[in-house]
């Protein structure tokens, strides 16, 4: 007995679907939101070490774990808006099985792709967006950026520090926040 693969036709119609499925887009999501509270979870000693606790043992690997998890909540973020750009049908995201660019949107950048949605965001979340970018395309996965630029010490909403700083806390609950504006307007 002989397994009948789908063919290129096929598989590209598949890709097509599911790049052009909000639900798919919030399923992705969810995914990474998930692996990003189990990285919070060991990263938690940081919080105490900011309210003055003794660092505990094991703080190295709570310390390594914050960049991952904002890179995956940054990707988390992404994909509930590209879930939304979807949603209100404002264009497609696949199609002859390739990923299409939203126009008007660079690589990961999520304040580019609230402008295109003609999202608002407070002050703390455009200011945490801003610096949560810079984990998805460089922090939580090189030593690196691009360019020194983007990691320039500057003036933010928290006062003069690197883009890259995260606010325990309150970017925290800045996120949680962007998460569930975005969910309601997904309707999930």
């Amino acid at each position: 007995m002989s397994v009948m693969w789908p063919s290129s036709a096929e598989q590209i119609a598949d890709f097509d679907k599911r790049g052009n499925d909000a639900m798919a887009w919030v399923a992705s999501a969810d995914r990474l939101l998930v692996v990003a509270d189990i990285l919070k979870e060991r990263r938690t000693p940081l919080d105490a070490i900011i309210r003055g606790a003794q660092p505990p043992s094991g703080f190295g690997e709570a310390s390594a774990c914050l960049s991952s998890e904002l890179m995956l909540r940054g990707y988390a973020v992404e994909c509930l808006m590209k879930a939304l750009y979807r949603k209100r049908n404002m264009g497609l995201l696949a199609k002859d099985g390739r990923f299409m660019r939203i126009p008007g949107t660079g690589d990961h950048d999520l304040l580019q792709l609230g402008q295109v949605l003609a999202l608002s965001f407070s002050p703390p979340e455009e200011d945490m967006l801003k610096r949560l970018h810079l984990y998805v395309v460089a922090y939580g996965r090189y030593p690196i950026a691009t360019g020194w630029e983007a990691t320039k010490i500057k003036e933010h909403l928290r006062g003069k520090s690197s883009p890259g700083f995260w606010v325990l806390g309150d970017d925290d609950t800045a996120f949680q926040q962007v998460i569930a504006s975005l969910k309601g307007q997904l309707g999930v």
